[in-house]
């Protein structure tokens, strides 16, 4: 939690309710700060960047609210029709923290780009044939990757706001993040987590899971934190991904979200703490 009392970890869930919740580094525990009804139904994607946070459910709108003041900005209807099930801000803006901003893909596939200065609309792209599930957009804010239902991984071209290229997937991927340094991507499939160079466009690492895997969090950019249906988190590296680093039974069923938390100590020392929920909990946002 950061000086002004903001939250640092947001998490929306089945029952339309989003909380948040502050860290203290030093004992390494949860607060809640607050509840709110975010929406009528069940809450699919939750995602946060200065000075913003917004949520998306069922009902086939987005909450949006404004951290630093404590705002809630009300409710706006997604042109997509059916569920928002997936989120990412970003900043036109390389190397700005603050959100210029928003993606969200809705239920019929589509995906929608907002204005945050006046929560316009600046575009509508469209491709593909189902549920968007997953959204990331690289650091230089001009390319982001999507993944939907339909077994395609997509790439667009975000000044044009059209589609630049799209990959056939062996299955649907449940979500798709780039890695810290913007040059891998990383696609969390059913039971595996594959890992592909940006530049070389070639598969480099598989981290495979004996159960669904619920959750992805790289913590470096060869490090990697994964939460399955066995309730179980996983360390691997992608330079030996034939097997966990390290594997520790955390929840007694599915591990569905995490929050990474690193701080700098003195000198190069950092100190690091996950958190990390079950599936009765729902979806987490870091702030």
């Amino acid at each position: 939690m950061d000086g002004s009392g903001s939250p640092a970890l947001v998490v929306g869930t089945y029952e339309r309710f989003l909380f948040g919740l502050g860290f203290s580094s030093a004992e390494a525990t949860l607060e809640r700060l607050f509840s709110l009804p975010a929406h009528k139904g069940v809450i699919h994607t939750v995602a946060a960047r200065t000075p913003y946070l917004v949520s998306g459910g069922g009902d086939e709108q987005l909450h949006l609210y404004q951290l630093k003041e404590d705002a809630d900005l009300g409710l706006i209807l997604s042109p997509g029709r059916g569920g928002v099930y997936a989120t990412a801000f970003y900043s036109a803006k390389p190397g700005s923290s603050k959100a210029t901003h928003l993606l969200s893909g809705a239920a019929d596939g589509s995906i929608t780009v907002w204005r945050v200065d006046d929560w316009s609309v600046s575009k509508n792209m469209t491709g593909h044939s189902k549920a968007v599930t997953g959204l990331a957009v690289h650091n230089s804010g001009r390319i982001a990757l999507s993944t939907s239902q339909d077994s395609h991984m997509r790439m667009w071209n975000l000044v044009k706001g059209k589609p630049q290229h799209k990959k056939k997937l062996a299955a649907p991927a449940s979500a798709v993040q780039f890695l810290l340094g913007g040059e891998s991507y990383a696609l969390q499939e059913e039971r595996a987590v594959s890992v592909y160079s940006t530049s070389e466009e070639g598969l480099y690492a598989t981290f495979q899971h004996p159960c669904r895997v619920g959750a992805l969090a790289f913590i470096s950019e060869q490090e990697a934190l994964t939460g399955a249906e066995d309730g179980c988190i996983r360390l691997w590296d992608s330079r030996t991904a034939d097997r966990p680093s390290l594997t520790m039974k955390a929840h007694k069923r599915q591990c569905c979200a995490y929050c990474h938390h690193q701080t700098k100590g003195a000198g190069k020392s950092t100190s690091s703490s996950c958190h990390s929920l079950t599936s009765q909990s729902g979806l987490t946002a870091p702030c």
